[in-house]
């Protein structure tokens, strides 16, 4: 069969001599040999079979393989036809087999897989950022044609700062890359930063950033520099009112309650401030009204009088408004200041003050209260609304958490969160281990507080020249900031309150750079997305995220125009991003770019050194 084979398609005189150094391995091969090169078919009478050469036959064909030339030597046994000694007449399939492992190139793997869709390069001449100019790096490009990173970074400048949405799956690098995004402009721009930190991953911060602009608190018992805040405490530069209407909006987002609940918590709310006499530009506040005849008792009367008293300004309060030069006006008949003769700035310094005494603790009583009220009463649609609300606030009214947010003591300093990273510092605030709902509200009440003082600082400085004061607002794992878990229902578009549509629309004019993280971009409302200027994308495997930042990178997400990039983002490795700067006037440099971020470097800090700073 063999020599029809060879009459068909030719046979093969091969020589093939082995070599090695050492006899232990010469054995091993030719054992190896006769499993592995018998042939193919049973067409094969006999295996392949290897020849050790003897000292005497090695040096009889040394001369020939020196030379690279066939060992002439004759067949002396008898019924062997091919002729050559230390030859064999192969057909060609069998020579192929004997011959494709004589060389084994060592070196890199190779592997097969689909190719990086085109991505942009921009050079920082392109970006207009002349060589001296402090621009903020986001990383080195990273070339599409080979897969490896350039000697070239991707410069941020000034002018294109913007909101960011950072989106991408857990330990892919979205909170490395944004610390060293806000470390480099905090360093080169002087830019203040707030970071609401969901977990424990932006402590290491504290490597680069100097001491002295590092601020942290933990808004947990247990963590380190727990913080001392009333969240209920009016701030100086926010109307009461429109305080007030922002705490019961946060509570309600992040609790997912209904416009029943909102109610019970709007009103409950108001008589707590009305009875600290704080809501000190409220008719009611300055002018009590009696009550009715038929409502007379002793507590009626004493409430009555409370808030009489309350109408005008203490001794204590002249005395402290004088002392910080302040101007009133003269006192009536009684001897007191009334409320409804003060300026507006005397009005707001009041109402902060007398704030201090209204806590979570006080507010869920007050809706206990109500509560027995309406259980006299078999009101079950209040009774369940109720008892909704006091699911949501009962961990902030009892033990530890109610101590941290408790009205503020004489002596005692509530921290005001509107200022706090003025004028340079980075202020961090971790959510560490506390429920989802607890830092849902806390981080809603405070970003709410900031971002209502800051359009008051705005409207003040309008005019001066002077423009709003810049800073940036992080928030991880945002989405579950502004939605509520309650009201992420599959299928569904995400909303938020009016208060969190209003941030992202109107703060960059207040001077407010917002920092979206999160690991689900479709979980965002679609105002948030929108409302982000610049991306960066990390790995991405859910389809509606992929197919909503194909959409941000001016790519078809579906069809056959661009399906490429839909399929890349879900094999982006770690520490790479597709980024998009949009923030230009020039059409060509908003082309989206394959980055290898960059990050922090060193470990984070433990609880101890955190301890060690505050002191």
């Amino acid at each position: 069969n063999l020599l029809d084979e060879m009459m068909l398609t030719g046979g093969f005189m091969t020589q093939s001599f082995w070599l090695f150094p050492r006899a232990e391995s010469l054995r091993a091969a030719a054992g190896l040999f006769a499993l592995a090169f018998h042939g193919q078919t049973d067409s094969v009478v006999t295996p392949a079979r290897a020849l050790v050469l003897s000292g005497h036959e090695l040096s009889e064909v040394r001369p020939w393989l020196m030379a690279f030339l066939p060992a002439p030597h004759a067949e002396r046994a008898l019924g062997v036809f091919e002729g050559l000694r230390y030859g064999n007449l192969l057909p060609m399939l069998h020579l192929a087999a004997l011959i494709s492992p004589a060389v084994f190139e060592g070196g890199r793997a190779t592997t097969t897989k689909e190719a990086i869709p085109p991505y942009a390069v921009y050079g920082p001449a392109l970006l207009g950022i002349p060589k001296e100019e402090t621009g903020v790096s986001l990383g080195n490009f990273i070339s599409y044609e080979t897969g490896e990173e350039l000697p070239v970074p991707y410069l941020l400048s000034r002018e294109r700062m913007g909101h960011f949405g950072i989106f991408g799956d857990s330990g892919y690098g979205k909170s490395e890359a944004a610390m060293y995004l806000l470390s480099e402009m905090n360093t080169r721009w002087n830019l203040p930063a707030v970071v609401f930190d969901w977990g424990l991953n932006y402590r290491k911060l504290l490597r680069v950033i100097p001491r002295g602009r590092f601020f942290f608190r933990s808004l947990y018992p247990d963590g380190p520099l727990p913080v001392r805040w009333n969240p209920l405490q009016f701030v100086a530069d926010v109307d009461p009112d429109t305080q007030m209407a922002m705490t019961v909006d946060v509570i309600c987002n992040a609790g997912g309650l209904g416009e029943r609940q909102k109610g019970f918590l709007r009103d409950t709310l108001r008589e707590l401030y009305l009875d600290a006499g704080a809501l000190t530009f409220d008719p009611e506040q300055q002018e009590p009204v009696p009550p009715p005849p038929g409502a007379r008792g002793r507590t009626v009367e004493e409430l009555f009088q409370q808030r009489m008293d309350l109408s005008r300004l203490s001794l204590e309060e002249v005395q402290r408004l004088q002392a910080e030069g302040y101007s009133l006006p003269p006192p009536d008949e009684l001897g007191r200041i009334p409320l409804r003769d003060c300026s507006g700035e005397v009005l707001q310094k009041v109402a902060v003050w007398r704030s201090a005494k209204v806590d979570f603790a006080g507010w869920y009583r007050r809706l206990q209260r109500l509560l027995l009220e309406k259980e006299a009463r078999r009101q079950v649609r209040d009774i369940e609304a109720l008892q909704g609300i006091l699911n949501r606030l009962g961990s902030l009214a009892h033990g530890r958490l109610a101590r941290m947010y408790a009205a503020i003591r004489p002596g005692e300093q509530s921290l005001d969160v509107t200022r706090i990273c003025f004028p340079d510092r980075v202020a961090i605030f971790e959510g560490g281990t506390m429920g989802e709902t607890e830092k849902a509200i806390l981080f809603g009440l405070m970003i709410a507080q900031i971002y209502e003082a800051a359009g008051v600082r705005y409207r003040r400085r309008l005019g001066s020249g002077k423009g709003a004061e810049n800073f940036i607002l992080a928030i991880e794992e945002a989405n579950k900031v502004v939605v509520s878990p309650a009201r992420q229902q599959e299928g569904q578009i995400a909303t938020t309150s009016q208060l969190f549509s209003s941030l992202a629309r109107d703060s960059r004019q207040r001077g407010i750079y917002l920092m979206w993280l999160g690991q689900s971009p479709s979980a965002f409302p679609p105002e948030i997305v929108s409302c982000c200027m610049n991306f960066m994308i990390f790995r991405l495997k859910i389809g509606d995220d992929r197919e909503l930042l194909v959409e941000v990178m001016a790519k078809v997400s579906s069809g056959l125009v661009s399906p490429e990039y839909l399929m890349h983002i879900s094999r982006l490795p770690v520490a790479q991003a597709v980024v998009v700067l949009g923030r230009t006037m020039d059409e060509v440099l908003v082309e989206p770019s394959l980055v290898r971020t960059l990050m922090v470097a060193g470990e984070a800090p433990g609880d101890d050194e955190l301890e060690a700073l505050g002191k």
